[in-house]
């Protein structure tokens, strides 16, 4: 099986061609395992029909991920490397289970957080309203940096959902990560932290993964959630995202890597 390696700020992924409910989950596990196998945070599995690139995300212990901001910015660059593509669409494969959103977890209510992310638990300007979400993304390349258009985040509280569902919280809340974690388990978890008045800095523990240096849809997230007009600055551990709010849709850019190209043999003698 060939396979592509690529990350965007630390964020690494297995890219394959392919349609990914031909894998099982073992399978899968397998190749994101980073003793056994090929390791990563997520498998891409990207299909083409019409025109429209279809991509499908699974987390490192096999579990399905409804979208992957990182990922979509890498699997474009491989995209444009291949075919010489500079602009394009996303269909994403989604988990109908994971809309509307729920307010609180395991019936612990997300209210009680609000108060400790700076009091407020809606987009400032008017213009910035929330919308119906898509599965669907537009992607441009523009030399090294990549930029995708999400549509406007579903928000309730701090849990917002930009494809995948993300719990903003205040970085010194950051020793309750378990916590937080276990009742909130279908939730990406962000400890953010205001640097200046266009940068953020947050840490990602990411479901299915942990601990992560970087998470696309995440910084998507937490910038809409800032009330920061204009372009915000997202600083993760492994490097820096750009995010920009407007009127119908919410850009994220960054620079992804291609690492290598590489065949995947399955526990067998070569």
């Amino acid at each position: 099986m060939i396979f592509y390696k690529a990350q965007t700020n630390g964020n690494d992924f297995v890219i394959i061609e392919a349609d990914g409910h031909k894998l099982s989950l073992s399978q899968k596990k397998l190749i994101a395992d980073r003793k056994y196998g090929i390791g990563c945070d997520q498998i891409i599995f990207v299909t083409q029909e019409n025109g429209r690139y279809c991509l499908d995300f699974y987390n490192q212990d096999g579990s399905h991920a409804n979208m992957c901001g990182n990922g979509s910015c890498a699997t474009a660059l491989l995209i444009k490397n291949k075919y010489g593509v500079t602009c394009m669409e996303f269909e994403v494969m989604q988990d109908a289970e994971n809309f509307p959103i729920k307010v609180g977890s395991l019936g612990k209510p997300v209210q009680a957080y609000l108060d400790r992310f700076l009091g407020c638990d809606v987009v400032k300007s008017p213009a910035y309203h929330t919308a119906p979400q898509e599965n669907f993304y537009k992607a441009q390349i523009f030399g090294n940096a990549v930029t995708v258009n999400f549509p406007l985040p579903q928000q309730k509280g701090n849990i917002l959902t930009t494809g995948n569902k993300h719990l903003i919280l205040d970085a010194s809340e950051i020793g309750k990560v378990n916590e937080f974690s276990r009742f909130n388990s279908d939730c990406n978890i962000h400890f953010v932290k205001h640097l200046s008045s266009n940068t953020l800095r947050v840490r990602t523990f990411e479901k299915g993964v942990g601990w992560t240096l970087a998470c696309g849809s995440g910084a998507v997230a937490a910038g809409y959630h800032s009330k920061i007009e204009g372009k915000i600055n997202i600083i993760q551990d492994g490097g820096k995202a750009i995010v920009e709010i407007k009127k119908s849709y919410v850009s994220l850019t960054t620079v992804p890597k291609i690492v290598y190209e590489g065949e995947f043999y399955e526990s067998r003698n070569i």
